[in-house]
């Protein structure tokens, strides 16, 4: 039976997942040859931005939001829950709108165009309040699917019928932050209808409580995006445009495979989180081990694929202008990435925040140290290397911490 709910769990994840991963497809390319793969480079840009902005407002709720509603006793108890972590959103996106708006200012390709930051910013304030953490912990995957896939085909409906050429980047911005805004409205409507769970103001207490429980996964989410992302932002100085369109390609298929195993790991989290609470280690070793076999298996087929596709992926996505070396390189980077979101969910069940944050602490603290000296040096392979890197070391600290504590 146990096997049987992870598995309909997953199929419902995928579901949800599955439109994600179409809409690369259907988009992308259609996009790139819109608006131009220089032009897409600075869309990716500024999704990487508020990327920190979406870190910030999420500060770690999907992963402790959908531990406690998971184990939460009562409907009191659950509406409590809520009341506390919208609170403490809604304070972080104001504190998010600030932070990204800093980039309009330090950041080359966005400096002046305060629209198009704004628009992106709708994605924070759509991504930051929607509240897959409240499914996820109620194992009601299949509502994540459905809500998913109706906001999704609004934005690739307006992205085919209105986006015509160069001059169109804000109004595709708009669209691509139309998808989160709908899903976070969809979810709340859905959730006020059928639950009805009554909002309660919490006290100052109760928000820095949930405030300082957060803290290390927030800081720690923060620092997985700066050694997965900031690379993207140092290279704008030192790459040109097709380059820095081409790293933001690799960095949405990067996501795209992200997407493929992101269904894997919140299937299991809720039941992981209650075994390592149950104090179960054998069934919890159990599942980690089925887990990282699946999480692999899907890391070589997917490798294989892109590079047996190389010469049409290029073609599409980078008008020619990729070479083998840079694939090989991004490749070494899907084989390792998918285990440190594993290891950091069993961390955090273990309620060994400050572990998920020295590890990467450490990994971004590298990130950071070694950017601009790579991409000086190896150019767009530069880049591609410190982001492997910086995932090989927060996977060696994680599963050192694991190892150590006998997790």
């Amino acid at each position: 039976m146990k096997a049987l709910k992870y598995f309909l769990n997953t199929i419902y994840l995928y579901l949800a997942q599955g439109i994600n991963l179409i809409f690369p497809i259907l988009i992308y390319p259609f996009l790139i040859d819109k608006i131009s793969l220089e032009g897409f480079g600075i869309i990716i840009l500024l999704q990487v931005i508020m990327n920190y902005g979406t870190t910030l407002v999420d500060y770690g709720y999907n992963l402790i939001g959908t531990n406690e509603v998971s184990n939460s006793k009562s409907y009191e108890n659950l509406a409590s829950i809520v009341s506390k972590v919208l609170v403490v959103k809604f304070i972080l996106l104001v504190l998010s709108f600030l932070m990204v708006f800093v980039s309009v200012f330090f950041i080359k390709p966005l400096q002046g165009k305060c629209e198009i930051v704004f628009l992106g910013w709708l994605n924070v304030v759509g991504i930051g309040l929607y509240p897959i953490w409240y499914f996820q912990g109620k194992e009601e995957m299949q509502l994540i699917g459905i809500i998913n896939l109706v906001s999704k085909l609004v934005t690739i409906v307006g992205i085919l019928l209105f986006i015509k050429g160069a001059d169109d980047i804000n109004l595709t911005v708009f669209f691509l932050s139309l998808s989160s805004v709908l899903c976070a409205l969809f979810s709340w409507i859905y959730i006020y209808v059928r639950d009805k769970l009554r909002f309660s103001l919490p006290t100052p207490l109760e928000v820095i409580s949930d405030l300082r429980i957060g803290f290390s996964i927030f800081l720690s989410n923060i620092l997985v995006q700066l050694y997965s992302n900031f690379v993207l932002i140092i290279s704008t100085g030192m790459l040109n445009t097709v380059e820095i369109g081409i790293l933001g390609v690799y960095l949405k298929l990067r996501d795209v495979f992200v997407s493929v195993i992101g269904p894997i790991q919140q299937a299991v989290y809720p039941e992981l989180s209650k075994l390592i609470n149950s104090k179960l280690v054998k069934k919890t070793r159990e599942l980690i081990r089925k887990t990282l076999f699946v999480l692999f298996s899907i890391s070589i087929i997917t490798s294989l694929g892109y590079y047996a596709f190389f010469d049409y992926i290029n073609k599409l996505l980078f008008e020619n202008n990729a070479e083998v070396l840079d694939m090989l390189a991004f490749l070494c980077i899907l084989l390792i990435a998918p285990y440190g979101g594993l290891i950091t969910r069993v961390l955090v069940a273990n309620k060994k925040n400050k572990f998920v944050f020295l590890s990467t602490f450490f990994s971004g603290l590298f990130a950071l140290v070694t950017s601009h000296i790579m991409v000086y040096k190896f150019s767009l392979k530069g880049a591609l290397y410190v982001i492997f890197f910086s995932y090989l070391l927060n996977v060696v600290m994680g599963s050192y911490f694991l190892i150590k504590k006998k997790l």
